[in-house]
């Protein structure tokens, strides 16, 4: 058997990665687009299918490992076979872009959960600014009274 047709199945298996992970990538600039949308039916869609593309993920990523322990490799030690090093590298290159994008698209939700609790603490009576110290060391925000309007 020649040398190439051994890694064969190990480059298939990274070749799948890399597809799946630049999928990862526009999955999350979709998501990206509908966050900052608040299109929230196209949110779910991107959410389910980049739980699924994660998934996918996981198990190349089993197979890969095993594929290189075959070969002799230590998978644990993220070890890869020479020859594929460069198409390894683009595997990485993408992951990092969909860890990018995802961080991201983290920080826009926790700003749109910022935003919605002042909302709640406003309709509430609350003013989220002012918080007190109860005796025993936890914060209680103080409550303003008053009608937010008349009709």
């Amino acid at each position: 058997m020649n040398p190439g047709a051994r890694l064969q199945p190990l480059r298939a298996v990274i070749e799948e990665l890399l597809d799946c992970a630049e999928r990862l990538h526009q999955t999350l600039l979709d998501e990206r687009e509908a966050l900052t949308r608040h299109n929230l039916n196209t949110l779910n869609a991107h959410t389910e299918e980049k739980k699924d593309l994660l998934l996918h993920l996981e198990a190349l990523e089993m197979q890969r490992r095993a594929q290189l322990n075959q070969l002799g490799f230590d998978a644990a030690q993220d070890a890869l076979v020479p020859e594929l090093e460069t198409l390894w590298q683009r595997v990485l290159d993408a992951l990092r872009r969909a860890q990018e994008a995802n961080e991201v698209n983290g920080a826009i939700v926790r700003t749109h959960q910022t935003q919605t609790q002042r909302a709640l603490d406003l309709l509430a009576g609350r003013d989220g600014e002012q918080t007190l110290y109860q005796a025993d060391g936890y914060q209680s925000s103080r409550l303003k009274s008053g009608e937010i309007a008349k009709a």
